[in-house]
Parts: structure tokens; sequence; C-alpha cells
């Protein structure tokens, strides 16, 4: 008996890893796998590289900032263009470039070119970012919505446990550019599947019709109180994941003494729990409720900033962090279908751009806000700073729920 309810239960919370059947779903995944590997090298192998090469301080840090920036330009031009132009090409298309710009990574010395290279991955990644997610969005209803994002969400996690580790014992038996070479194929075999494969969307052909324009009569019209809040929340937790990754590391290390193999085991915890609870996140999301989900999960990485930054005991960050994994489960497919429910038919992909636009700034200016605190104060004081970042992020989106925009949705489907 104990045995069938476990299996019944399995089954019940992994119920969205069923949609990866559709081939369309199962296509995106394994791009979204091939892509998320090859940007994952770059955040510990590529300063070496370029320390390596002579880039100072002031560069290495300018290099990490002009992903996020050009990506925050190219995103709400790159949804609207997909808005009439169709989706598939500026998903294959953005991921083709991109991994040309990392393979290029691997052969040049150049420090102005390595920059260059750096913007143009940022440009590729929002040619491809808002477009993906609507195109997900247009291809499921409103019951497998959530888990569709869920599916897509958890499949993308998996480059943070494979990525770092191939490519750092590619580099370590091999040349330094061998792993930008390789794990820049892999994008680039996902670029072609997708390039190869993915259909077109019907809707498409009747979006690039009604040709959306840009307008600031139209800008005022979309500026409900939701999608101003949902905005404000997409440079808020931007500008927080972006302030927390650069001094976790620093914290752990002046609180408890974290050396590399700590951290190491730490990201991969994260990571490998980010993976097995997304889709059961995805698979309960309409049983749980959208906006309760984004609320809870948001909540949750408030409260372990706060017990990280401040209980000082080595086996609590990555306990924390994995119950941050579970928080994430709740708000990233939640979150990710009210912003594309509540995007206007033929502007989805403006809209979302948008919102990608404002994450993406948040994501530049948080590791300069959390280097100036910590500079100034402490890496305490920096990190404890961000949950008055998430706190923010929970009371913006309350306040548009109470008002109870998301119980409207533009595609006719409502939010709960």
């Amino acid at each position: 008996m104990i045995e069938k309810n476990v299996k019944r239960n399995l089954s019940t919370y992994y119920s969205s890893l069923s949609l990866l059947e559709d081939r369309t779903v199962l296509l995106l995944c394994v791009s979204n796998v091939l892509d998320r590997m090859s940007e994952s090298i770059l955040v510990p192998l590529l300063p070496i590289y370029a320390v390596r090469l002579g880039l100072n301080p002031l560069l290495l840090g300018v290099m990490f900032a002009l992903l996020t920036a050009t990506r925050a330009v190219a995103s709400a031009p790159c949804g609207y263009l997909a808005d009439r132009y169709g989706k598939r090409p500026f998903i294959a298309c953005g991921m083709i470039i991109g991994a040309l710009s990392i393979i290029t990574l691997g052969f040049v010395t150049d420090p102005v070119l390595i920059l260059a290279l750096r913007a143009l991955d940022g440009v590729a990644a929002g040619m491809r970012n808002a477009p993906t997610t609507t195109y997900l969005g247009d291809i499921s209803d409103d019951e497998t919505r959530p888990q569709v994002l869920s599916v897509y969400q958890s499949t993308g996690t998996l480059d943070a446990t494979i990525g770092p580790a191939f490519g750092g014992i590619i580099a370590a038996v091999g040349s330094f550019s061998v792993p930008f070479v390789l794990l820049g194929g892999c994008t680039l075999l996902g670029g072609s599947l997708l390039a190869a494969f993915l259909p077109s969307i019907e809707s498409e052909s009747e979006n690039r019709r009604l040709r959306p324009k840009i307008s600031l009569g139209a800008v005022r019209g979309q500026s409900s109180p939701l999608f101003i809040a949902l905005t404000l929340s997409a440079l808020l937790s931007g500008l927080g994941l972006g302030a927390t990754s650069p001094i976790i590391a620093p914290l752990l290390q002046e609180t408890i003494g974290a050396g590399s193999a700590y951290m190491g085991m730490f990201w991969s915890l994260f990571s490998i729990s980010l993976t097995v609870v997304m889709p059961v996140g995805g698979s309960l999301v309409n049983s749980f409720g959208k906006r309760r989900g984004v609320l809870v999960g948001k909540t949750i990485w408030t409260a372990v900033i706060v017990v990280v930054g401040s209980v000082h005991i080595w086996f609590v960050p990555p306990l924390l962090y994995m119950l941050g994994a579970v928080g994430s489960a709740f708000s990233g497919p939640a979150l990710g279908t009210i912003r594309y429910e509540t995007a206007p038919d033929g502007n989805d992909g403006t809209v979302l751009g948008v919102y990608s636009t404002f994450s993406s700034v948040g994501h530049a200016i948080g590791p300069l806000a959390s280097g100036a605190i910590a500079s100034a104060m402490s890496y305490q004081a920096a990190y404890l700073s961000v949950a008055v970042v998430w706190g923010l992020d929970v009371l913006v989106l309350a306040s548009a729920f109470v008002v109870g925009e998301t119980t409207t949705s533009v595609k006719n489907s409502p939010a709960e």
C-alpha cells in the first residue's frame, strides 16, 4: 500500500514531465540544456581566461556587465519584432549567434574583441528570451502552461551541474579554448535543431497582419497597475539576483571559512534541488494558485537570505538554498504564467520583452550595488540588504494582486 501511494504521489508531482512527450516541448528543452551548458562555463572559466589574457579588474567587471546591459537593450525590441515577424526565427537565430560568440571567445586574445563578443552574446540572449517564453505560452493551454514553463526551467538548471564540471575537466587536461569550442558547439547544435525542426505557430501569421505598433498611447494603455507591478518586480528580482551572486562566496568564506570545495558543493546541491523540485512546482501551480505561489515562493527567498546572512553555521547555507529552490519552484512557473496570460494578444512578446529588459537592468545594477555596500560596510550588510529588495518585491506584487488585476486576463484565461 505504501509503495502504491508513493508511486501515485510521484506520478502526480512529476506529471509535468509527461509533457516532454510533445516533440516541440522536448525540442525546446533539449536545446535549452545545450544552450545553458555553454553559458554556465563562463562563470568559473572566463574570469581565469580573461586574467591570463591581461584584463584588469575594471575590464573584468565590464565584461560581465556588458552581457546584461546589451540584453536589456535588445529584449524589448526583439520581443516586438518577434510579435510582428514570428518567434521561431528569433529563438533559433539568437541561439546560433550566441553559440558563435562563445566559440570565438576561445580564439581571441584582444580585450576589446572579448568585450565585443560578450556584448554580442547579450544581444543574442535578448533575441531569444522573450520569444521563447511567448512561444511556450502559445503552444500550451491554461491547464498545462505552468507545467510547460516549469519543465523548460528545470531542464535549464541542469547546466549548473553539468557545464562547469565538464568545462573545468576539459580545461584542466587541454587548452583553455577547448571548453568554449565544445560547449559553444553544443549551443550551436541546439540552435540548428530549432532552425530545422521547430514548427511555426499558426497565430504568427495573424500577428504579422495585426502589425503591433509601439507608441506613447499604446504604452499608456498597457500601463495597468498589474503591468507596472510586474515590471517593477522584474527589476527588483533582477537586482536581488544580480546582487547576491558575487558576494555569497566571500560572505561564506568570511563567516564560516568556506573554501572552493564547499562552494562547489553548495552550488551543486542548489542546482540539483532546482532540477528535482521545479517540475513539482509546475504540476501544483494550478491547484495551489498562481498568485499564492508567486508570493509564497518570493517570501521563502526573503527568509532564506535573512537566515543565511545571520546564522553562521556551516550546514545552514546549503540547506536554506535547497529550501529556496522550493520557493523558486512555486514562484517561477506561476509568475511566468501570469506574465504571459496578462499580456495582450499580438503584443505578448513585446510585453515579455519589457519584463526581460527590466530584469536585465536589475542584474546589471545588482553587482555594482552590493559591491559598493560591501566596500562601505561589510559583505554581511550587503547580503542582508538583498532581503530588503526581496521583501519589497513581495509587497509590490501583493499590492497588485489585492487589487484583483490578475483575475481578468487579456487572453481570457484567469490567473487563478
